[in-house]
């Protein structure tokens, strides 16, 4: 430590939140960082406190409810307190300094071992003193409290307007917000035509299954603003901003918001009326949300949507999915094959071929059912009114099932090798009974390329969109050949098995 006659050397924090987070809104956030810092400087000069630096942290909560953002001007404020390069930390208030236990605890600790003191609007406190430490604590608690009490009371009045439909949080893009001029209260949320067509037009172009990546190439084509960009507008911030990515198409396109769905702590609340117009249609919301949740869909790269079938065929020897290779200089499917079989010196591929033969069957076989009178049949629910009651009453079951299951496993009046016997297959049985129970209907991409002018429908469409319709329709195995057709290099339709699938159900034998 310096010897006495030394001036006392500090550092100087300040911060406060934006009254926007609402996590410590109040009187003490009236006063800004720039007063904060004003009046510290006015309090050490007339103490003669040598501040060798100041840092802040602008528009950053300090409790623990701030979302893992970073306070820098906080970390360089500790830096200098381990430094030993300052005797004394100089806050306005001890809630500027922080509102959290764990780290007003580091603070304590750091200031104890180094010999720093907390000095609270020109007043010093010693941590290390009983008497100090308590005061300082208390207001720690305080600040800790102030911040848990205002969280509560606003988790309280989001829940509260979540049950009332309205509108929380970001604006969603397509919306806009009307406030009163006085009170700058909400009035409504309403939809905004400029962005409401974007979002018709990217639903759309998604149930005809156009690819995101696509997508969002076009609305940057014709320099359509992003999201991102329309809100950094919308706040007056002037500039080019941001293109469109993929996942900003599909953020769109799935958002409950589009359809006049409220959602609360991420679940969709289904008894509640949204206050604001709805975008596109219910139905289509959760034709696109069923659509993205379909394990058998994968994203696929501009480069790997090129071919007709890479991962949809599989491999009828292994069951690998079929990449696209050079087999001798020729473009061809073969399976990706099993990694371990590889490893123990087996063939590198379980069957070859050419990517020109198999793509042009397929497409014949495809189109083929795409233009036969009953292809749009196979959507007609076959179930009867009785068949799709007692799938509601299995669904029931189940779920009651596995609920009693999962009670007796934490109630721990049933083993755990038991329970993890038993869970996949309720799980399963309620998974079957949904799927049995949902409607289904036609996907707006078969309904639009279907009928007599399959064929001329079908060249029009992109890459993703062909592959879209081989995926919904039908299960692609290529096979090995027998061991006397070794040798041949001819196409042997045989070879490719198509099983037609059954929407909702399983592929048909």
């Amino acid at each position: 430590m310096n010897p006495p006659s030394s001036p006392r050397r500090a550092v100087a924090y300040a911060r406060v939140s934006r009254l926007a987070t609402g996590d410590e809104r109040g009187q003490h956030d009236a006063k800004s960082v720039g007063q904060q810092l004003d009046e510290l400087h006015r309090l050490a000069e007339r103490d003669g406190v040598d501040v060798l630096a100041t840092f802040r942290d602008d528009g950053i909560s300090a409790s623990r409810y701030a979302r893992g953002k970073v306070r820098d001007g906080w970390q360089a404020t500790m830096d200098m307190i381990m430094s030993g390069d300052v005797d004394e930390l100089w806050v306005w208030e001890i809630s500027r300094a922080t509102r959290d236990r764990p780290v007003w605890a580091a603070l304590v600790g750091a200031c104890t071992a180094q010999g720093v003191k907390i000095t609270v609007n020109g007043r010093v406190h010693d941590p290390g003193d009983p008497d100090d430490g308590f005061m300082l604590d208390l207001a720690a608690a305080l600040a800790v409290r102030e911040s848990g009490t205002t969280s509560k009371r606003i988790r309280r009045d989001v829940a509260a307007r979540a049950r009332k439909g309205l509108p929380h949080g970001r604006i969603p893009y397509g919306y806009r917000r009307v406030y009163d001029q006085h009170t700058k209260a909400l009035i409504r949320q309403e939809v905004d035509p400029d962005t409401a067509k974007i979002v018709r037009y990217l639903a759309g172009q998604v149930r005809r299954g156009v690819a995101f990546y696509r997508l969002a190439r076009k609305m940057n084509d014709d320099c359509v603003p992003s999201p991102e960009t329309h809100r950094m507008h919308r706040s007056g911030v002037q500039g080019p901003g941001q293109p469109w990515r993929v996942d900003q198409v599909e953020d769109v396109v799935a958002s409950p918001a589009m359809a006049g769905l409220r959602v609360h702590q991420g679940k969709v609340l289904d008894e509640v009326t949204a206050a604001w117009p709805a975008i596109i249609p219910l139905a289509t919301h959760r034709a696109i949300v069923r659509m993205l949740a379909d394990p058998a869909r994968r994203s696929q790269t501009d480069a790997s949507a090129k071919y007709l079938l890479t991962g949809l065929a599989t491999c009828g020897e292994c069951g690998g999915k079929i990449r696209r290779i050079k087999n001798r200089g020729t473009p061809s499917y073969a399976c990706a094959g099993n990694r371990a079989q590889h490893m123990a010196g087996a063939r590198r591929f379980c069957v070859s071929r050419k990517i020109e033969f198999v793509d042009a069957y397929v497409t014949d076989v495809i189109v083929e059912r795409l233009s036969q009178p009953d292809m749009l049949d196979m959507f007609a629910p076959e179930d009867s009114a009785d068949a799709r009651a007692a799938a509601r009453r299995d669904l029931e079951e189940a779920r009651a099932d596995l609920e009693a299951l999962r009670a007796a496993a934490k109630a721990r009046t049933v083993s755990i090798v038991s329970f993890l016997d038993l869970e996949p297959g309720l799980v399963a049985r309620v998974a079957d009974a949904e799927r049995r129970v949902q409607p289904v209907e036609v996907p707006a991409l078969l309904d639009e390329v279907a009928g007599p002018d399959a064929a001329a429908r079908w060249e029009a469409l992109e890459p993703e969109q062909k592959r879209e319709i081989i995926r919904m329709l039908a299960d692609i195995r290529i096979m090995r050949r027998p061991g006397t057709y070794r040798g041949r290099t001819d196409f042997d339709p045989s070879l490719v098995r198509i099983k037609w699938r059954r929407p909702g159900r399983q592929a048909a034998a």
